[in-house]
């Protein structure tokens, strides 16, 4: 149930999944100027216990300016969202007549960009890929991050199984579903068709040609990686004496100097194959339940940039 009888109210929420250039749709759609985009491209609002039973109000205060004004889109991002049952609830309960975004990816690759996304945040601390999937997301011992289910890189590519709670939550018509192909090929489509249902005008083509977001990375400090990725005695002893705003203004800050670009080494032939078995079923299901071929994800090819 909501947390405030006063909802957030969005019209437009993208829910996942992770590391598929949903950042850079999330920025697209933020150009239109008739789309009220929340503040921060992760809306943690409906995953994060302790922000929810705030209420809605205090979301509202955190992510946008004020009140959507009359004609415009209230749009907002959370890429894991769609993994969270009790999060979907909750934006139902919330949004009821919501639109959702899905923006998938190869899930080989989806899963090796996930691994070096988390080593760059010090969500993980192992430092190969193989490693990492053979000790899998729950370990002992390791520290709790600030996002849920971050190195869960092979469940979190299984898309059939999250995809009909979406369906059956929000019904077929307003869910979106795409893929990091069609948004790198042809962005403007993808967020034309997201604006349709709105009545907003179209952007014209090539408007978002040579715009990236959130490339990769990779950390100076291991250590400052971690202190600001995970959920540590010294965030929570700031979390006391610091307001939420400046909080998360000096984390970003200490995100940005702690990095620098980079691309990741290629994937393990060994690791690929593997990886392409293990999803091969589950792009099989998918292509049954979009109505659409997947087949091309179960071939190896070289990486794109994590």
């Amino acid at each position: 149930m909501p947390a405030s009888a006063d909802p957030v109210g969005l019209d437009l929420m993208i829910v996942g999944a992770p590391k598929t250039a949903s950042t850079s749709l999330f920025f697209y759609l933020g150009e239109h100027p008739q789309v009220d985009a929340a503040n921060r491209s992760e809306f943690a609002y409906f995953v994060d216990d302790e922000e929810f039973q705030a209420g809605a109000t205090a979301a509202r205060r955190k992510y946008f300016a004020g009140d959507t004004p009359p004609g415009m889109v209230s749009m907002a991002k959370l890429a894991g969202l769609m993994y969270f049952p009790i999060a979907v609830e909750r934006l139902h309960e919330d949004s009821p007549d919501v639109r959702v975004s899905v923006v998938l990816r190869n899930p080989v690759e989806r899963a090796y960009s996930a691994y070096w996304f988390a080593r760059r945040r010090g969500f993980e601390d192992l430092d190969t890929f193989e490693a990492a999937l053979d000790a899998g997301p729950h370990r002992a011992g390791l520290p709790k991050t600030d996002r849920p289910g971050m190195r869960e890189y092979v469940e979190r590519g299984r898309y059939a199984a999250y995809l009909p709670l979406l369906f059956d939550t929000f019904g077929l018509d307003r869910v979106h579903v795409s893929t990091l192909e069609d948004l790198s090929t042809r962005p403007e489509d993808v967020v034309n068709e997201l604006l349709a249902p709105f009545g907003l005008a179209p952007v014209e083509p090539g408007t978002y040609e040579g715009k990236r977001y959130n490339e990769s990375a990779t950390f100076r400090m291991k250590s400052v990686a971690r202190f600001v990725g995970t959920n540590n005695a010294g965030k929570r002893f700031i979390r006391k004496i610091v307001s939420p705003d400046l909080r998360n203004r000096v984390l970003k800050v200490m995100y940005r100097v702690n990095e620098v670009p980079t691309t990741a080494p290629p994937i393990d032939p060994v690791i690929q194959a593997r990886l392409i078995e293990e999803f091969r079923p589950w792009n099989a299901r998918l292509g049954e339940l979009l109505g659409r071929d997947f087949s091309h994800w179960d071939q190896p090819k070289p990486p794109k940039p994590a």
